[in-house]
This record gives structure tokens, C-alpha cells and sequence, in this order.
């Protein structure tokens, strides 16, 4: 099968190395599974006067909305990637978080038929990852190719679709799309609330890598000693609230848990000073910017992950602790919620709530080396359901 799809973010040498590969995971087990891929790469470009903004008011926005800032303008390029082939094709935006005017979309849709012209590529499916400029874009290329339409939404999709209200556009082009996919339940349940029940959709879930040896048995927990945290190091993560709550648990039980926080972000300098304020420089550790297979080494180091964020659609990171036997705390009415069960293989937190975060860790503290042998087992079997081959699989068979 033929494959086209479209993502405002996908990796290459020259991204940010905070953006998500999440989009390239599932497009390179389609093409091991035997399928044709070609990514589009709508890549938002805004005046010049954008990019030469100081560091300063960019770190900033970046802190305010909790994700990596592009602040240089990249142009065209065709490249491959683990045998997907890639489009990165520029389109203009007047600021960000802008709607793309009906003459960019246009355009811009005369460009996409004419690159996949160039490579005599004609798609089966045209699957569209976040809301802008994906839903005119999809909706367009379905009728032009008479190819299975599919749109997953991630977060802030209603501000978007309820733009333009004078006629309504959006919402109208989505009700023409075949299929629409969800990062996690929670945003499926809002979306019919707020909107209507799709004919057909599904939960979009990550994949994480599984090896064959793996073993079970060499990851389950029993202690509670350390934990760990992995992710930007951002407002709405929470790291300030996980520290001050690990110190106060240390300060009430006597110094019991170390805390290692690994990743890099505007709030660095913040998190410092915090560690010395509450007199952890002991027991909490900022470890900076780790490779993934680090990672992986410090999630079997650890016997718990936590990162209580908002805004979270689907969170690999969690999965991945929870493959190595970590005992996860993550956010209620977030991406994991669904998939983590109270209690059962983890816990759920009321994000940046650092009192109900105490709560559970004195919880877990006061758990027999059994019962959190039985969480972690539980976590285990939970993440290796998600295998990123598994996954891509169950991805194409909803929608087909």
C-alpha cells in the first residue's frame, strides 16, 4: 500500500533534538511491514523578522508552551530516513499560531501533487498528524487521488477547528474525513462530547522497542530507592513540583529516595537553585541531556518514573519505564490515563498537584516488597502489549 503522510514536525539532521520522533516510529514499521511511505513535512516558515528575535523572548515561549522553539528558517529538502522517503516543503505563516490562509493551503496543495508527481508516487491513504495545515490538506488530497482520508488529532485541536466560524470550514472538512484517530482516550471522550461521535475512529498509541531476548524477570522492582524523570524541563512538567515534593518526602522520612532528573530546558537554572534551597543536592541530581539507550540504562537503575505534566497526549517515555519494571506516576485525564490503572501497574496524579503526589509516595513507601513486585510485573506486561510493530499493525487495521 501507498502511503502519504503529512506532519508539521518530523526529525532530519538539522531538527531540534527536543523535537518528537514519534511520527518517523510509526512510518518505518510500515515500511518494514512492506508498505510504501512518503512523509510531507509541512514546515512552518514565518517572516524574517521572526528569527532574528533574541534568545531571551524565546526561551520564554518555549517555557510558556512546554515545547522546543524552531528559531531558524529551514528550506526545502528530499532526504530518506530508515527507508522512509521525506518532503520537507516549507509554508508560509504569518505568526506563530496563525491560521494558514485559503491561497497558502492552495498552494501549497498544487506543490505536494506536483512533488508526488516528480516521484510517480500515488497514495492509497493520505493520514494527516496534527490539525494545522493537515485537515484542508488531507481533505483536498482525498478527493484529488480518491484515497482513504485520515486525520489524528493531538492536543488544541478545538481552537483550531472552531476557527474561521463564519462558515465553519474545518468541522465541515472533517466530517468529510474516513477516519479519525485520537492520541488517547481522554481525547476521544472530549471530542464526542464537544463535537459528534466519528462514523469510525481509534486510539493512535506509540510503540516502543521490545528485542526479542528481552526478560521480564531482569526488570521487576520491589524497592523504592530511586527515581528518575525524563522529559524537557519545562513549565508544564512540573520538574519544580516533583523536586519540592521529593525534598519534603526526604525532610518527613529521613532522606529515603534519590531523585535523578534527566533532560535539558529553560528551567535549568531554576532547578538548581531549588535543589539548594531545599538542601538536596544530596539526594536530587539535574544528569542534563541523555541519549535514549542512557535513558533506558537509568529506567533499569530506578524504581520509579514520575512526571506529572499537562497537556500530555501520549507520553513513549512512560512506556518505556514501564517496560523496565518502573513503577509509573503519572497524570490523571492525561495520555496514560487509560492505560495506567490506579494502583494496578501505577498511579495517577492530578497534574502539578505536589500534596497528592506526597500522598503517593508515602503510598508506595508503605507497600510490602510484594506488592510492588506485583505493580511492576503488572507495568511490564502493560508496555510490551505495545511494541512498535504491534502497534503500526493495529494502527493501519483500524483504519482499513
Amino acid at each position: 500500500m501507498n502511503i502519504l503522510l503529512l506532519t508539521p514536525i518530523y526529525p532530519s539532521a538539522e531538527s531540534s533534538v527536543n523535537s518528537t520522533k514519534v511520527i518517523h516510529y510509526f512510518a518505518k514499521e510500515w515500511v518494514l511491514q512492506g508498505h510504501s511511505v512518503y512523509v510531507i513535512h509541512n514546515y512552518a516558515v514565518f517572516p524574517d523578522i521572526f528569527y532574528i528575535i533574541p534568545k531571551f523572548i524565546t526561551d520564554w515561549v518555549e517555557k510558556k508552551l512546554g515545547s522546543p522553539i524552531m528559531n531558524k528558517k529551514l528550506e526545502h529538502l528530499d532526504y530518506e530516513l530508515d527507508g522512509v522517503r521525506v518532503s520537507r516543503m516549507p509554508i508560509k505563516k504569518r505568526y506563530p499560531h496563525a491560521d494558514y490562509s485559503n491561497r497558502e493551503i492552495n498552494c501549497h496543495f498544487s506543490k505536494i501533487k506536483e512533488k508526488l508527481s516528480s516521484f510517480s508516487f500515488i497514495p492509497d491513504m493520505v493520514i494527516g498528524h496534527w490539525e494545522s495545515p493537515q485537515i484542508p490538506l488531507v481533505y483536498l488530497l482525498k478527493d484529488h487521488f480518491n484515497a482513504i482520508s485520515v486525520i489524528v488529532l493531538h492536543l488544541y485541536y478545538k481552537a483550531y477547528i472552531l476557527k474561521n466560524r463564519k462558515n465553519n470550514a474545518y468541522t465541515k472538512q472533517l466530517q468529510h474525513i474516513d477516519v479519525i484517530g485520537f492520541r488517547s482516550c481522554f481525547l476521544q471522550k472530549k471530542f464526542e462530547r464537544e463535537f459528534w461521535k466519528p462514523e469510525k475512529s481509534f486510539i493512535c498509541y506509540s510503540g516502543i522497542p521490545v528485542s526479542a531476548e528481552f526478560n521480564e524477570e531482569d526488570y521487576i522492582k520491589k524497592q523504592f530507592r530511586k527515581i528518575v524523570y525524563v522529559g524537557l524541563l519545562v513549565a508544564r512538567k512540573y520538574p519544580d513540583v516533583l523536586i519540592n515534593t521529593v525534598s519534603k518526602y526526604n525532610s518527613l522520612e529521613g532522606g529515603k529516595v534519590y531523585l535523578d532528573i534527566i533532560g535539558e530546558g529553560v528551567m535549568h537554572k531554576e532547578l538548581e537553585r531549588s535543589i539548594i534551597k531545599n538542601r538536596s543536592q544530596s539526594h536530587i541530581c539535574l544528569k542534563g541531556r541523555y541519549r535514549r539507550q542512557e535513558v533506558f540504562e537509568a529506567m533499569k537503575e530506578a524504581d520509579c518514573f514520575i512526571m506529572i505534566s499537562k497537556n500530555e497526549a501520549f507520553g513513549l517515555v512512560y512506556l518505556e519505564a514501564m517496560l523496565y519494571g518502573c513503577i509509573v506516576i503519572a497524570s490523571k485525564r492525561e495520555g496514560m490515563d487509560g492505560i495506567i490503572v490506579d494502583k494496578v501497574n501505577g498511579f495517577l496524579c492530578e497534574a502539578g498537584n505536589g500534596q497528592e503526589l506526597l500522598e503517593i509516595l508515602k503510598y508506595i513507601k508503605s507497600l510490602t516488597d510484594e506488592q510492588r513486585t506485583d505493580i511492576s510485573k503488572a507495568a511490564i506486561q502493560t508496555a510490551r502489549v505495545f511494541s512498535e510493530p504491534m502497534v503500526a499493525q493495529k494502527y493501519l487495521d483500524a483504519i482499513i
